[in-house]
């Protein structure tokens, strides 16, 4: 049986959604174990770019990069 458009769709924004907040909480646990403040070590603006275009963005890189 084949998805319909709409439920593909429907997918494909939930785990959009899921991988979000995954890597959101992900880089909070990591900001807290090294007692960074949350935006410092990624900005919610950086880890979207990342999910959105599948890419390690420049503002990630360096230091950030190791850390995540």
């Amino acid at each position: 049986m084949t998805a319909t458009p709409a439920i593909s769709a429907a997918r494909a924004n939930a785990w959009r959604w899921f991988s979000g907040c995954a890597i959101t909480l992900a880089a909070s646990k990591r900001s807290a174990e090294r007692e960074l403040t949350e935006g410092l070590l990624a900005s919610r603006k950086h880890l979207e770019a990342l999910l959105e275009g599948g890419e390690w963005p420049a503002a990630l890189g360096g230091w950030r990069r190791e850390q995540l």
